[in-house]
Formats: C-alpha cells, sequence, structure tokens
C-alpha cells in the first residue's frame, strides 16, 4: 500500500516520494527493466532505510524503492560574554552531516570536513578554499599544530582497510603517515608541537607518536577497566593533562564519563560526568577550568561545560533545535564555531517505463 505521493520529474523518469510503505520485499535482480536517474548530489543512499535494507522490489518487479536523506547544515560563531551574538558564515544543503567537523586555525578561520575533504573557511564566511580531498578515502578530525602543521585522522586511503594519523603542511600538502593502527582515532597537537597524541579504538588506549615522524607511537595510558572510546580528545592549554569521552557498553544507564589522565602521571584518570554526552568532541576551555562537550537533551543539541572541580555542568549555548555536528572554541576562547544540522528523509520509487 502507498499512501499521500507527491511526484516531481527527473528528465523522464518518474519519481515517487512516498510517505507510507507498506509490505516491500528486499530487491533482487529480476530481468526487468528498471531505470532510473537520480542525482547523488541530491539524494544520499542509506542503509537501513526501509527496515534493514536500503533497496526494495515491488511484488509485480516494476518499482524499486530506495530511502534518499538530504542534510541540511549551517555554520555560526557565536560571541559575546554569554555568547550570544550570532554571525552565520555559511548555510548549505546536502554538503556536511554528522561525520563532518571544524576547528579553529590559528590565524583565526577555519578547519572543516565533510569527509572527503578539508576545506579553509574564512572567518568572514565568504570564501572556501580545498586543503586536501582523497575521493575514496575519509578525512576526519583536523587539527592545527601552530602555524605550520594540521593533523587529521585518514581512513582508506591508498586502497588499506586501516584508518590513522597524518600530518600535513597547513595547506594540505607534504603528507606524512605517523601512525600504523587499525582505528586511530582524534589527533591532538601537543602546545609545544612535540607529540600528537590520539586514541585507538580497538585497544581502548591512548597513544603519542613525534609530530616530526621520527619515531614509533608509545602508549602512554589505558582506559579504566569496562570502558570504551566514546569520542572527544583534547590536550590542556599547559600541556599537562588529556581529556578523553569513554562510557562502558554493559552499563548502558550509567552516563558518559569525561576521564582527565595527567600526562607524567601512573595515577588512574579523574573521571567527570558528561550528562547527554553525544560524541561530538571535547575541548578545555582557554583557562583550563572547564571541558567544552555537546549534549542532546529531547533531541535537541546545545554546548555544555564541565568544571574540572567536579562541581554541575551548564549550557553555554541556548538553541531550540538541530543537531550539534561539530564545534570548536577560538584560540582565544571569545569565539564559538558550531556546525548544526539536521536531516530530511524521503521513501524515493523509480518505476519501469511504458514503452
Amino acid at each position: 500500500m502507498i499512501s499521500q505521493i507527491p511526484t516531481v520529474c527527473v528528465g523522464a523518469v518518474s519519481l515517487e516520494i512516498a510517505i507510507e510503505v507498506i509490505g516491500w520485499t528486499r530487491a533482487r535482480p529480476t530481468g526487468q527493466l528498471i531505470r532510473g536517474i537520480i542525482d547523488r548530489r541530491t539524494y544520499r543512499r542509506r542503509e537501513g532505510g526501509l527496515g534493514k535494507a536500503s533497496t526494495y522490489l515491488s511484488a509485480d518487479g516494476r518499482t524499486l524503492a530506495t530511502v534518499g536523506r538530504r542534510s541540511y547544515a549551517t555554520i555560526s560563531v557565536l560571541s559575546g560574554r554569554e555568547f550570544e551574538k550570532s554571525r552565520l558564515l555559511l548555510s548549505q544543503a546536502n554538503e556536511f552531516d554528522e561525520w563532518s567537523g571544524l576547528k579553529w586555525r590559528a590565524d583565526d578561520d577555519l578547519f572543516v570536513t565533510n569527509l572527503g575533504q578539508v576545506l579553509r573557511l574564512r572567518n568572514n564566511g565568504k570564501n572556501q578554499t580545498l586543503v586536501l580531498a582523497d575521493p575514496k578515502g575519509l578525512i576526519f578530525n583536523p587539527s592545527p599544530c601552530g602555524t605550520n602543521y594540521v593533523v587529521l585522522r585518514w581512513g582508506l586511503h591508498g586502497g588499506t582497510n586501516a584508518i590513522n594519523v597524518w600530518r600535513t603542511n597547513a595547506d594540505g600538502s607534504s603528507p606524512v603517515k605517523l601512525t600504523s593502527g587499525r582505528d586511530d582515532s582524534t589527533p591532538v597537537c601537543s602546545p609545544d608541537q612535540n607529540w600528537v597524541y590520539y586514541t585507538s579504538s580497538v585497544d581502548n588506549h591512548i597513544s603519542r607518536v613525534p609530530l616530526d615522524g621520527s619515531g614509533k607511537s608509545e602508549t602512554i595510558g589505558g582506559f579504566p577497566q569496562g570502558y570504551s572510546y566514546t569520542g572527544g580528545l583534547d590536550i590542556s592549554p599547559d600541556g599537562k593533562t588529556l581529556a578523553v569521552g569513554i562510557e562502558n557498553p554493559v552499563r548502558k544507564e550509567e552516563v558518559v564519563k569525561i576521564a582527565l589522565f595527567e600526562l607524567g602521571s601512573s595515577s588512574p584518570p579523574r573521571m567527570l560526568n558528561a550528562n547527554h554526552y553525544t560524541g561530538s568532541g571535547l575541548q578545555f576551555t582557554l583557562a583550563e577550568k572547564c571541558v567544552a562537550y555537546v549534549s542532546r537533551d529531547n533531541g535537541v543539541d546545545n554546548v555544555w561545560v564541565q568544571p574540572l572541580d567536579g562541581s554541575a555542568s551548564h549550557p553555554i549555548t541556548d538553541f531550540k533545535s538541530e543537531k550539534i555536528w561539530g564545534f570548536s572554541l577560538s584560540p582565544d576562547g571569545k569565539s564559538l564555531a558550531v556546525l548544526r544540522g539536521h536531516y530530511d528523509s524521503d521513501v524515493v520509487l523509480l518505476q519501469e517505463l511504458k514503452p
């Protein structure tokens, strides 16, 4: 049964957007000629769109159903004593999603990623420059190291199945692979730019590697027993403390924790609660007295700060809708860049053309 179906056309192909689809079966080759053109920039395929499958075929073999999903995103800069002033830098459809991110550069511009690209976005929002691209790979978590370098998470590069930490020049040139694990994540530079710290999602530990690529990785600490990495890693401005988001996958009712590792100490990390943490990054505030993170309540995201003394956390933004896909405090701590967005999902039907 198909109900409430508006119809649009792309060339000679009829695309019907169904609000409700019941009784479809998983698509299999049938010999029927199903012709369709879907602009990949407009519709993105999603596994699990209808039940556990993304593509379904009608009983008569003449209509194919799939799920199209559009993303809508904005990048804004908040300023003022309580970040009450907002300035829109970018509003774009189907370019960024929950895998995207952003980070302030040392020169007051922003690094922005959309999986296969790293872009430089001017602080005035009027100019985007391509820094790095890999159409067959995945690029996440760019983090500047002073004015000369950037470290990032680069996956499937050169046909590999691993995700590793790489270093490039600030303009994206001269890439150097720094790690060789299976899933190395969330690299950050030490303030003295000697080390790159990162997490391993496979081994649940934190490691470091020389920024200049002159040495091998070394493990500096493991997560408490029963805990695993859930997202985010940052180093304090004085270079003495690492903050990382962890959770206990067995005790789902327990809130996510921010684990504070004191570098140079063998003591276990100090644990702070991070209520409703989404995993979308952690960042020390400039004064080092708080860690900022994204909290989700009733489907709406805001940036919260958790004081290091364990006192109650509180929000520093007051958004009423949408998800936060990335955020970054400026180097001087006076501005907050936020990447926010949402999805619109449609069921797309492709019908056999009648002669």
